[in-house]
Formats: C-alpha cells, sequence, structure tokens
C-alpha cells in the first residue's frame, strides 16, 4: 500500500534534495526544476527512491569531476584586466606593505619590549591579508611575453611560475609570513621583528601593480616619476631615521654616550626626559637635513658605529637627492615634447635669419608663419604617437576625433 512506502521513502528523497542543495547555484536550479510538486508530497516505491540516490550521488560526482577539469584549463582562473575585485584586493596587499614598511622599523628601533596591543592586533590582520594574498595570487593569471596568448591562465602553469626555485616571488612571500616565533626558532622579540622586516622585500611587487593601473588609469609617466621619487626618497629616510633612533634609545639603555646624549647637554635637557617621538623628530630633522645637503652640525655622530652609519647616510642621501633631482629635470623638459621641439625650430629661425641678415619683414613673415601653422605641424608631430597603434586603433581614434 501507499502507506507502507511513504515512511521508507522519505529519507532518499530528502537526501537528494540536500544534496542537490550542496551542490551550489546549479543544485538549486534543478531542485527548483525537478518536475516535482513542492506543495504536495506524491509518494514513490522504494526500488526508484534508492536509484534516485545512487544516480543523484553519481551525478554530483560527475559534477565534482566536471569542476575540476574546468578549474585545471583555467576557466576559473583571475585575469588581472578583466577583475575589479582583483584591484580592490591589490590596493588592500598596498596598504599592508605601507603598514609594514613604516611601522615595523618603528616596532624595531624604538620598543624594546612587547608592543603596543593595538599595533599588535593590526599586524595580526595584516600577516592575515599576506597568507591569502599567496592563494590568491595562485589563482591568478600571469602574463606570458612573446606568446599568442596574452595571459596564461592554467593554475598548474602558474603554480610553476610563482613556485620557480629560486627566483619565484613564492619564496620570498612564504619567508616573509614563516611563523619563527611561533615554532620557537627565535626568542628575541626584536630578532623577531626583523625577521619580519622581510616583508619589506615584497614592496618589489608594487612595480607590476603599478605598471597594471597605469594601463587601466592611463596616468602621465610624469606623475608616475614624481610620485615614485617621493615614496622611495619618504621611506628611505624614514629607515635610516629609525636606525639612528635605535642606536639612541640602545645606548640609552646601556647608559653609554650616543648622539643624543650630546644633543640633550646642547639645548639643556635631560636625556631621559626625552620621549620616544622627542628620538624619532631629532633622527628626521638630522637626516633630512643631510638628504638636501645642509647641515647645520647641531646633531652630530660620537661612537665609531655613529660614525659609519653618517657615512654611509651622507652617501645614500647624496645619491638619493642627485636622482629626485634629475627626475625632476627631466619631467620639466619634457612635460609637452612638442612645444619643447616648437621653441627649438623658433630659436634655430632666429639664429639662421639674423647669421643671414635677412630683411626685418622676411624675418617677422617667418616668424608669423611658424606661430600661425602651430597647430598644424603639432598634429602631423603626433602622427608618429599614432603610427605605434594597430590599425583598427588608429581608425576609431580618427573616427572619434572627426580626423
Amino acid at each position: 500500500s501507499v502507506a507502507e512506502v511513504e515512511q521508507p521513502c522519505c529519507t532518499p528523497v530528502l537526501g537528494h534534495r540536500l544534496l542537490l542543495l550542496a551542490m551550489g547555484l546549479p543544485g538549486i536550479t534543478l531542485l527548483l526544476n525537478n518536475g516535482q510538486s513542492h506543495t504536495s508530497y506524491t509518494p514513490v516505491p522504494q526500488e526508484d527512491a534508492t536509484a534516485l540516490s545512487t544516480n543523484s550521488t553519481n551525478k554530483a560526482s560527475n559534477t565534482v569531476g566536471s569542476l575540476f577539469k574546468r578549474w585545471l584549463n583555467g576557466e576559473f582562473t583571475i585575469t588581472p584586466d578583466e577583475n575589479k575585485l582583483l584591484d580592490l584586493w591589490d590596493v588592500t596587499v598596498v596598504v599592508a606593505l605601507a603598514h609594514t614598511a613604516l611601522v615595523l622599523p618603528v616596532e624595531v628601533a624604538f620598543f624594546v619590549g612587547e608592543a603596543p596591543v593595538a599595533l599588535g592586533y593590526i599586524d595580526t590582520i595584516f600577516f592575515c591579508i599576506f597568507v591569502v594574498d599567496i592563494l590568491v595570487t595562485f589563482q591568478v593569471a600571469f602574463n606570458v611575453p612573446h606568446a599568442r596568448k596574452l595571459f596564461e591562465k592554467e593554475p598548474v602553469k602558474i603554480a610553476k611560475n610563482y613556485m620557480a626555485f629560486p627566483c619565484g616571488w613564492f619564496w620570498i612571500d612564504f619567508i616573509t609570513i614563516f611563523p619563527f616565533d611561533k615554532l620557537g626558532l627565535l626568542s628575541s622579540v626584536r630578532v623577531i621583528r626583523v625577521f619580519r622586516l622581510l616583508r619589506v622585500m615584497r614592496l618589489a611587487r608594487m612595480m607590476k601593480l603599478a605598471s597594471r593601473w597605469h594601463s587601466r588609469l592611463g596616468v602621465s609617466y610624469a606623475w608616475v616619476s614624481i610620485f615614485k621619487c617621493l615614496v622611495v626618497t619618504s621611506f628611505a629616510v624614514h629607515w635610516i631615521t629609525c636606525i639612528w633612533g635605535f642606536l639612541a634609545v640602545e645606548g640609552r639603555i646601556q647608559d653609554a654616550g650616543t648622539w643624543l646624549t650630546t644633543y640633550a647637554k646642547r639645548i639643556g635637557e635631560e636625556e631621559h626626559s626625552l620621549t620616544t617621538m622627542d628620538i624619532y623628530t631629532i633622527s628626521m630633522y638630522f637626516c633630512s637635513a643631510t638628504l638636501t645637503s645642509v647641515g647645520f652640525g647641531d646633531v652630530a655622530p660620537t661612537t665609531l658605529p655613529e660614525i659609519a652609519l653618517c657615512a654611509f647616510t651622507v652617501f645614500l642621501t647624496g645619491f638619493l637627492w642627485s636622482g629626485v633631482l634629475a627626475n625632476i629635470v627631466n619631467i620639466v623638459s619634457n612635460l609637452d615634447s612638442y612645444t619643447v621641439h616648437f621653441q627649438k625650430v623658433s630659436d634655430d629661425l632666429n639664429k639662421l635669419m639674423a647669421a643671414r641678415d635677412l630683411p626685418t619683414q622676411l624675418q617677422n613673415r617667418a616668424r608669423r608663419y611658424l606661430h600661425e601653422s602651430d597647430q598644424v605641424k603639432r598634429q602631423s608631430f603626433h602622427q608618429s604617437t599614432i603610427r605605434a597603434l594597430s590599425p583598427g586603433l588608429q581608425g576609431e581614434i580618427a573616427i572619434e576625433s572627426g580626423a
């Protein structure tokens, strides 16, 4: 009778429905379209229910196998140029890297014991971000130069490229998150922090992110160069400042004379009355004055390590400052390449007419022609830039600009 088969068949059908739900959205779609009414229950024989359960298990197994094959073929791989969420994740990673480059040196230099609890929580959060970033990198396609396809999407090849020994980025990323302190390999708090400073090596990946963002945003390379100089100079001065602060803090702990002792006597203050922020500010002042080659002489090294560090600071900051000035001069001179070209042609024309002693009226006509034909010559000058594009893009630009 129906009553006899109704009870035992409920469990297989319920299991079938739960299995379809576990399959996600496809399973929900199947559940909503399996031909059965959801308002009334129609009992089925025991043999049909068992077969239905077996078929459902086989279908689920086939679905998992199909998904795995699609994953191996790269259908679920993240393509950098097509995923805006990846851009948001990159920003998150950059923030974590900036925290590492700015905060960790301060912890190493100025905090002898445990750092404040808030910094500990923040460091744990950014540590988790670095771990997730490693997992995400295994699913991000990478650019393949000199190949038919622009990106390599197969996960196996992505892993080989990422884990290539010893030049793969995976090993650098792995060292930066390895829990030396949790495994008891390191006991000193400061030594642990020094090893955590290895995360700064991940800053090199910002060059790849910068090139990707430039293709998206189209920011002028002049502004990119200015920003790069600003970031590199700021980070370098900050790190050297922390080294000077470290020497002062260590000397105060060991009750030994340092540059801070001499400076405190000069301004009439007790060395132990100077706070951490005071030491950092004085160190930053000295490094900035050395960077710009000003040097007032009120802060000076007193010990041999400080003299060696001062020599290193002079050479490094001098190199950085010369690079900054060279970049600024190059940027200013190339902000408008056609204007520079036009001015050069105009100057050459004036010299030519003066050398040949041409009539004043003819000189005025020649200069007037040069200025009135400026826009036409500017378009001709830009043709060389347009010719660097593909014929299709050249046609689209011509149509959009009405040329």
